[in-house]
């Protein structure tokens, strides 16, 4: 007999019916309502029971030996310390978060996540003179005027010794590249310990505008402060070829597909280069910040007309922040949709309201 599921439904904090416990035997037989109760020598377990016709209650089901007795009792209290292990964990991270304060959350979380999008929405328009096959697609990437984009992130992060793993979507679009009606829209989407947070970045009409989990402010920055900064998500920014420690192509499926492995060192001073812009409309901004990217690599996939149509990326980075250190590994997945394709850009309405930021 193997016990091959235990599942705690209720946990009692006051009491001597400490939990009630469901399991299932072979992946075929279940037993619920297992109490756990703590007695005078400590917990054990009665199974579950009714109340007969003479008034005394009678097990519905038990093991008939005090050895699988013992075995089950064993299992579900290995399940009850695992479940309070991971609720301490939880509770650890939900009190560094407070401790540190809402305003420390946001900065952390929005710096990782901007940063981390702004690389992969760069990457796909880097310059590798080396390599013809990028030289022009970067040269098609920069007459582009429209680019809208879409992709996942899986992250880890951690923080105060405790590790938490969770998905970003992410969104951008822009129109008007290299013209003075330039747009942009970006949406990142996520959850965290349970509670959904967003951050929207736009730029328009001479501003770079930032909601950052229901914080919304904005920073003036003209079009060419934006195209040095930000670099934006057609390829503005010129990489020289030595950022890459190695660079190699192949053909697939009718495409071109480069392998990438960056300079970490040359890489992390682009990085600390967007810190500032990125950061610039949340609370703090990037003050007392210090980001580095230890490793980035990645493959770009390029089509016969030399359009970019997707980039995965893996990346390691470190920040410290008031003396508090947050490693986080990103792994990527960005694709280019109907490249060359004409984009809408929608801008919320309340632009207007948004705190003006003086860097």
């Amino acid at each position: 007999m193997k016990i091959t599921d235990v599942r705690v439904r209720k946990v009692a904090k006051e009491g001597k019916m400490k939990a009630v416990v469901s399991i299932t035997i072979d992946d075929e037989f279940v037993v619920h309502d297992i109490k756990v109760i703590e007695g005078e020598k400590g917990l054990f377990i009665a199974m579950p029971s009714r109340k007969a016709s003479d008034g005394k209650y009678r097990d519905i089901a038990h093991p008939i030996s005090s050895g699988t007795r013992e075995k089950i009792q064993g299992i579900i209290f290995s399940s009850m310390k695992s479940l309070r292990h991971r609720r301490k964990r939880l509770e650890n991270q939900k009190i560094f978060y407070k401790r540190k304060g809402k305003d420390m959350k946001k900065r952390i979380l929005t710096a990782m996540l901007l940063v981390a999008a702004m690389i992969c929405l760069t990457a796909c328009g880097s310059k590798v003179t080396a390599e013809e096959v990028l030289e022009k697609a970067s040269a098609k990437q920069q007459a582009m005027t429209d680019v809208d984009m879409s992709g996942k992130m899986a992250m880890n992060m951690e923080i105060a010794g405790q590790s938490m793993d969770f998905d970003v979507d992410i969104s951008a679009k822009e129109t008007g590249i290299n013209t003075e009606d330039m747009k942009l829209a970006m949406e990142m989407k996520m959850n965290l310990l349970g509670q959904d947070m967003s951050t929207n970045t736009y730029y328009t009409d001479g501003y770079y505008y930032t909601d950052a989990m229901g914080t919304k402010s904005k920073v003036a920055m003209n079009l060419e402060e934006l195209k040095k900064t930000l670099e934006s998500s057609n390829g503005l920014m010129e990489i020289q070829a030595d950022i890459y420690k190695s660079l190699e192509m192949k053909e697939e499926g009718g495409n071109y597909v480069i392998t990438y492995v960056a300079d970490a060192d040359k890489m992390a001073d682009f990085v600390n280069s967007l810190m500032g812009s990125t950061m610039s409309g949340v609370t703090g901004g990037a003050e007392g910040m210090d980001l580095g990217l230890d490793n980035m690599s990645g493959t770009l996939t390029v089509d016969k007309d030399f359009n970019m149509l997707s980039q995965k990326v893996k990346m390691d980075m470190t920040m410290s922040m008031e003396g508090q250190e947050v490693k986080a590994s990103i792994d990527a997945d960005m694709t280019v949709n109907n490249p060359g394709q004409e984009v809408t850009v929608e801008l919320p309405a309340d632009l207007d309201t948004y705190e003006e930021v003086t860097q």
